[in-house]
């Protein structure tokens, strides 16, 4: 054993440690080295000859600098390099164990899930379209995952309340989010949010589009969407118009209509779709871009009339209604969707699995004919194409939140 004073310990575990690892040239390493003919220097040099100058370092196989505080004591600085070279050679080993074991940990955790029912917050209130998109998809997802699928709704604060609650959740696959394209809109005008939209949320699947009907209470005297363009320049009477928050797609979807038509209205959001169809039908507001699905019922009772819809094309829904674009409304488009996604760091084979039960639920005909009716569109997409797709809408809203000088809201 080598004397070295209070080294002693360290040195000898070292050096026995040594005997069971090999440097990257293949010899078997301890103290001392392993060819004196290599131009290094001999043990006794190394050990205890004060008066050496610059002697090779047998441990990282270089001069000792003149600068090495040890250099007086050959034994002390063998057994500084060795434990730091021991440490920068372990060094990935370890990384390399902890990132396997993260990882068979998530595995594990994937092939059992799912265990438990599943809980699936809705941001928006009961009835909105953002509401009945997965009471149609999921329970027919759920039924595939062998578990429940149980829809809450946690509305309030355009949206965020919710989103907020599972971006900090456990990322076990059993908490998850279902929320519009508002998504994207929030953090251009929310200065405050508690979540990163892009790093606390992983995208999972679109589980339809949700496009919107400008609705008008039917004792109104326009009938026909350019007269209510021609009656809102007129100024007979201040225009209001219904959102379920700001920053909400039917609230982007009615401003985006609004800056193509050229009039003023003011805005008033309401915690849920059901609140505004109300206060529509009630005469106290004056349009509400709806979802499709959420107006259907009251268009065909005669509670509600359709002036317009903000999707591309028609709709098999309502076929007789015309698109603003049809109608020389340029840029007055605006397609919201409904996602899912869940909290940052869910195992990624939870995700695609999701992601496949969605995209086979959205083909089956029984769920089919429940979206289509509704105004429900397929957005067919992967997961990370969902992903690219939520970045590009970030920085496409910022704009238009910009343009709109929408002021950032606390909540």
């Amino acid at each position: 054993m080598i004397e070295a004073g209070g080294g002693v310990n360290r040195i000898w575990w070292g050096w026995c440690l040594s005997r069971a690892l090999r440097w990257p040239d293949g010899h078997a390493r301890g103290l001392v080295p392993c060819n004196p003919d290599e131009g290094r220097v001999p043990r006794p040099a190394l050990l205890g000859t004060p008066s050496l100058v610059n002697p090779i370092c047998p441990i990282f196989r270089r001069p000792v600098p003149k600068s090495c505080a040890c250099i007086g004591g050959g034994a002390t600085h063998i057994e500084h390099c060795f434990i730091l070279r021991l440490e920068t050679s372990m060094l990935p080993r370890l990384v390399l164990s902890a990132c396997l074991s993260v990882a068979l940990t998530g595995l594990a955790t994937a092939q059992s899930w799912p265990s438990k029912p599943i809980r699936v917050i809705v941001p928006f209130g009961p009835g909105s379209g953002t509401d009945i998109v997965p009471r149609i998809l999921l329970e027919q997802v759920g039924a595939k995952l062998g578990q429940s699928m149980v829809i809450e709704n946690r509305p309030g604060a355009g949206s965020t309340t919710g989103t907020a609650f599972v971006a900090k959740a456990e990322p076990d696959g059993y908490t998850l989010l279902v929320t519009s394209s508002a998504l994207t809109v929030t953090p251009a005008i929310y200065d405050k949010l508690s979540y990163d939209t892009v790093k606390d949320l992983a995208p999972v699947a679109i589980l339809g589009g949700l496009p919107s009907t400008m609705i008008v209470n039917p004792s109104e005297p326009y009938k026909k969407l350019a007269e209510f363009v021609t009656f809102a320049k007129s100024g007979k009477k201040p225009l209001n118009f219904a959102s379920v928050g700001v920053g909400s797609g039917v609230h982007f979807a009615a401003e985006r209509f609004r800056l193509s038509a050229g009039y003023e209205a003011a805005h008033v959001p309401f915690k849920g779709g059901s609140e505004a169809i109300t206060e529509v039908i009630a005469g106290r507001i004056d349009y509400y871009m709806c979802p499709v699905g959420t107006a259907i019922p009251f268009i065909r009772d005669g509670k509600l009339r359709a002036l317009a819809v903000s999707q591309r094309q028609r709709l098999m829904a309502l076929p007789d209604v015309p698109t603003t674009l049809e109608l020389g409304f340029k840029d007055s488009d605006y397609e919201p969707w409904v996602g899912m996604l869940a909290p940052a760091g869910t195992p990624r084979p939870i995700l695609e699995r999701l992601a496949r039960e969605i995209a086979a639920a959205v083909k089956e005909p029984g769920v089919a004919a429940k979206l289509e009716p509704n105004g429900i569109v397929p957005m067919p997409l992967e997961l990370d194409a969902f992903g690219a797709l939520i970045a590009k809408e970030i920085k496409d809203n910022a704009v238009l939140a910009k343009a709109l000088a929408l002021k950032p809201a606390s909540n």
